[in-house]
């Protein structure tokens, strides 16, 4: 015979996370601006906007996390300070040049964590 449990049900635990990373792609502004057209107008109605300037994408894509019912949402720095692709850390199947981008104290300025 298994034990069953009894008495008022456990309490639920959103384990769910959501996350705006591209495994192997670039930032989000740069990979808005190689969407065709079409698919650029995809993601904009899917973040309830009729259209905006790639450089808006990770701020929308990290609002949607932040609001979102999972327990833990991720973005990348690069992301969160809405930089281009000069912040790239990686290109899958380089060899050189990888993992180099750092970031600076002058990055970590108080105005760039507002809208956190």
């Amino acid at each position: 015979m298994s034990p069953s449990f009894r008495g008022p049900s456990p309490p639920r635990v959103n384990m769910c996370r959501v996350s705006d990373l591209l495994h192997g792609a670039g930032l989000r502004s740069q990979a808005h601006e190689e969407l065709s057209d079409t698919q650029q107008q995809h993601v904009w109605s899917y973040l309830g906007r009729s259209g905006g300037a790639a450089s808006e994408v990770a701020p929308a894509l990290m609002h949607l996390a932040w609001e979102s019912a999972a327990a833990l949402a991720i973005a990348p720095l690069q992301d969160l300070l809405n930089l281009g692709t000069e912040a790239r850390m990686n290109i899958p199947c380089w060899a050189d040049g990888n993992w180099r981008w750092r970031c600076t104290d002058d990055m970590l300025s108080a105005s760039a964590f507002e809208s956190l």
